[in-house]
């Protein structure tokens, strides 16, 4: 038999408690502090986790605290039968941020992670735009709007006339859409884009609160505050050294990589610099830093290969001799991600969450 003592000691014996939950108040308040480079890894740890970094009460917090940034996502298309793929800019599951091994000290640590939206409307270059936190899709039929704090698609109305070759840009946190109507009496805007059926836009950007268009044979500024448009001067080396697929706007300045070179170009005339390569080029502000995404065919240097790789960079800028120059400096370039060689960019987009 045993003792009294030991029957005793037995009876007091529990099985250790698991750990309590962290309350959500305390867990948004850290979410809140930490930069969303992060967040796809955050994801990842728990159900709750991710339900908790997809929440508007986090996007609440940032805001309240002062912890708002720039993210970056990425619009690329794989099948020309299916709506495209979005990405977003983060640091590397595996990366830490002090005591880097000498094996990913060559490394920037980021990468591009998928995000999760179903059902993506098909989208192009000249009509994604971004206003906040939200990311809008522009066309000729309902606009699509996407919530980059929740990540999911709402629908607003369609514009009032059917437009198309439109393009989208923006200034002051408005919208503003160019492009030509079918039936020209009734566009919605009295513009040269509308007068003469022969021309059409070409691309558009802000500059000195200022909407530009580029013509086929002339360049255009619309004022906001006259409310109309005026041919400012004919076609010009800023129209006939631009890729109208790589091109961005960082403070009221336009900048352009074609022909091996970055281009800029303000209201005081256009400036080039060196950039060697030969790949696919997208631009965009990323948080007045401008982003650059090249896409290389692996065909390049295997012609077996299939692949295509992605590198992103950053470069920050700065003002010089009054203003007369602007100077780059790479913060990083790294290769962020390898997708199927027949698939494409379509836009990089700066998004405030």
């Amino acid at each position: 038999m045993s003792s009294p003592e030991k029957r005793t000691s037995k009876k007091k014996k529990k099985e250790p408690s698991p750990n309590p939950p962290l309350p959500d108040d305390f867990l948004l308040s850290c979410f809140a502090r930490i930069s969303t480079l992060y967040y796809p890894s955050l994801s990842l740890v728990s159900k709750s986790f991710r339900s908790l970094l997809t929440s508007p009460e986090l996007y609440k917090v940032r805001s309240l605290s002062d912890h708002t940034e720039c993210c970056l996502y990425v619009c690329i298309q794989f099948f020309s039968d299916l709506g495209p793929t979005w990405y977003t800019l983060c640091r590397r599951p595996d990366q830490t941020l002090i005591n880097k091994t000498k094996s990913s000290s060559s490394s920037s640590g980021y990468v591009l992670a998928k995000v999760p939206i179903p059902n993506s409307p098909r989208a192009s270059f000249t009509g994604l735009v971004s206003v906040g936190p939200n990311i809008y899709n522009i066309n000729s039929g309902p606009v699509s709007i996407l919530n980059c704090r929740s990540h999911t698609w709402s629908e607003a109305p369609s514009m009032r006339d059917h437009l198309y070759s439109l393009s989208a840009s923006v200034l002051d946190e408005k919208i503003y859409v160019i492009g030509r109507s079918r039936d020209c009496k009734n566009s919605l805007h009295k513009s040269p884009f509308f007068k003469k059926k022969k021309k059409r836009s070409r691309y558009t950007c802000s500059t000195q609160k200022l909407k530009l268009g580029i013509l086929n044979k002339e360049v255009v500024i619309y004022d906001p505050k006259k409310v109309r448009w005026e041919v400012v001067r004919t076609r010009s080396r800023m129209d006939s050294n631009m890729d109208l697929s790589a091109y961005c706007e960082i403070d009221n300045v336009l900048y352009s990589a074609w022909g091996g070179e970055f281009r800029w170009y303000d209201t005081k005339g256009y400036i080039g610099s060196s950039l060697t390569s030969e790949s696919s080029v997208r631009l965009a502000d990323h948080g007045g830093k401008m982003a650059v995404l090249l896409s290389q065919n692996l065909s390049f240097y295997n012609r077996f290969s299939h692949e295509k790789m992605i590198w992103c960079g950053e470069i920050s800028l700065e003002r010089r001799n009054g203003g007369g120059e602007i100077w780059g400096k790479v913060e990083w370039f790294d290769h962020v991600l390898t997708v199927p060689a027949g698939c494409h960019v379509v836009k990089v987009l700066g998004v405030t969450v």
